[in-house]
């Protein structure tokens, strides 16, 4: 979870934020990625992942590896030379 920013943030926010860290501390945290979106591996399309389902980060390692793109949310565009 990141700092909250305090002058735009809804009532209530830090104290859902402080609970949910709290849940994860304690190992009962949900999925992090839980969306109804669909994420494509960007080195390979064909590799989709759906997030309605979650992903569970560092389920098998102990660093970051989500990088697919969040499909209608990012769009990437090669750019001509």
């Amino acid at each position: 979870m990141v700092d909250l920013n305090h002058q735009v943030a809804a009532p209530g926010t830090q104290e859902a934020m402080d609970r949910e860290i709290d849940r994860f501390m304690k190992g009962n945290g949900d999925f992090v990625y839980l969306v109804n979106y669909t994420g494509t591996d960007p080195d390979d399309p064909s590799d989709k992942i759906e997030l309605r389902y979650g992903y569970i980060e560092n389920e098998n390692t102990s660093y970051p590896l989500f990088d697919y793109i969040i499909e209608d949310l990012i769009t990437v565009e090669e750019l001509g030379t």
